[in-house]
């Protein structure tokens, strides 16, 4: 099964796959920790690789002396790869290096914006805006001249709780996944055999992107 599957849907597979009643009724007290153990699966797995097809590189225009920028809506500030900032007008821009540290702000009045220039060379998370709906970044030097700011990362991932909910990876790998280790649990003599079955589609769906890298090789860009 393809991205775009029902968290009902699985849920209805992965009680199949665990050997369960598909009758509802039946395994009703069942339902929310097989939903919870979806969900859950879906969020190691969107950990533990890097799925190019869910990169993007996203431009945001900066002005000049525009200390914070927001991350773009689409992109998971805890995913980011890389970020780069380049003066408006031209082509060629600068990796960034994350991290704002006392040795740059102690040498002039950052507040007020007394560490300007051009180019930007480092970013941080503005951690006042933690817990808020959209996060951002701090930039060092203030840029003195108007910039584009490129964020290249890990689309967000589509919340996966309600039952018309879909999943952003591939289903199957979720539900072979999650059954796993509940077979494990109830000692199900199968339980072995669904691990290897589990692993060899998480080889096969690794290996269309040409290696275990942990790094996109394909990205798009766009404004």
């Amino acid at each position: 099964m393809p991205a775009g599957v029902t968290l009902l849907e699985m849920a209805t597979d992965l009680r199949a796959t665990l050997g369960y009643s598909l009758n509802y009724s039946h395994g009703v007290d069942q339902q929310p920790a097989l939903y919870a153990a979806l969900k859950r699966t879906q969020i190691e797995l969107w950990r533990m690789h890097d799925w190019p097809e869910f990169y993007e590189e996203v431009d945001t225009a900066t002005a000049a002396l525009q200390q914070i920028v927001a991350v773009p809506s689409q992109l998971d500030f805890n995913m980011l790869n890389d970020v780069f900032w380049r003066p408006q007008g031209e082509r060629r821009r600068q990796l960034l290096t994350y991290g704002i540290w006392s040795a740059q702000r102690s040498s002039s009045d950052f507040a007020n914006f007394g560490d300007t220039g051009s180019p930007v060379t480092r970013y941080a998370y503005n951690a006042s805006t933690s817990g808020q709906p959209t996060d951002k970044l701090e930039l060092w030097p203030v840029p003195s001249i108007p910039g584009i700011l490129t964020c290249a990362g890990r689309i967000e991932l589509l919340p996966l709780i309600a039952e018309d909910d879909v999943c952003t990876l591939d289903s199957e790998l979720i539900i072979a996944q999650a059954a796993t280790p509940i077979m494990m649990r109830n000692k199900d003599p199968t339980a072995q055999l669904q691990a290897t079955k589990m692993q060899a589609l998480f080889n096969k769906l690794r290996a269309r992107q040409g290696s275990a890298k942990r790094r996109p090789f394909l990205i798009q860009s766009r404004i």
